[in-house]
């Protein structure tokens, strides 16, 4: 009889690292990202074990699908965004959220017309680990053209992504909260930047929300 490796996903152990996110950032409304069927414990199970979340994130419009035929209704950010007019009619009518980090998907928003408004939108500033965002010298003029599409609806967040959090007084990562705090002053606008390294050990970064990944997997 052949044996294979099993592993057994405990939801409460979710909730408690959830909690401890909680505790850690308590003036933070918190984004769990559950991306990549939630680091491979199983989307739905997670989604199930975290409703105490504000929001999640999730990297592709499949996974978001998937979550709302599932009756998951809290806010779905999809980090990797979408790219073309059927993605952004597929977000729309799921009530997604496709992160904005490409001046191609601004300039598709301003061409396109959607069913309804985008709602709980976010646009991502390269602020320092050169893998996805809008320069933040580009930042407020690409708040411009997306505040004036009818397209979105409500208020546009901040985010962005620390390069170096999990190293402990990196200087970098001083350099990039400067640079998005710099930007949200000039905005008014929430900031989303803090991952799970930056919850448990930057709380200069919380501000408006916290985006906990692998620590709510126990890592």
């Amino acid at each position: 009889m052949k044996q294979f490796p099993v592993a057994t996903i405990n939801p409460a152990a979710l909730r408690h690292n959830l909690s401890r996110v909680r505790q850690l950032a308590p003036d933070s409304r918190v984004m769990s990202v559950i991306k990549a069927d939630a680091y491979g414990h199983g989307v739905l199970t997670a989604a199930e074990a975290l409703t105490d979340s504000d929001a999640f994130a999730v990297a592709r419009l499949s996974e978001g699908v998937l979550l709302r035929e599932h009756g998951i209704e809290k806010p779905i950010v999809l980090l990797e965004g979408v790219n073309s007019e059927a993605d952004f009619i597929t977000a729309a009518r799921y009530d997604l959220s496709p992160l904005i980090h490409l001046h191609t998907q601004i300039q598709l928003l301003q061409r396109i017309k959607l069913p309804k408004p985008l709602q709980f939108n976010w646009l991502m500033v390269d602020s320092g680990m050169h893998r996805l965002g809008i320069s933040p010298e580009q930042a407020t003029a690409a708040l411009s053209l997306l505040q004036s599409s009818q397209n979105i609806q409500g208020e546009i967040g901040l985010m962005s992504h620390f390069a170096n959090s999990d190293l402990v007084g990196d200087p970098r990562n001083e350099a990039q909260l400067e640079t998005m705090l710099a930007l949200k002053q000039q905005t008014v606008l929430p900031l989303c930047m803090a991952n799970s390294a930056a919850v448990l050990s930057y709380p200069q970064s919380h501000k408006d929300w916290v985006r906990p990944g692998l620590m709510l997997y126990g890592i």
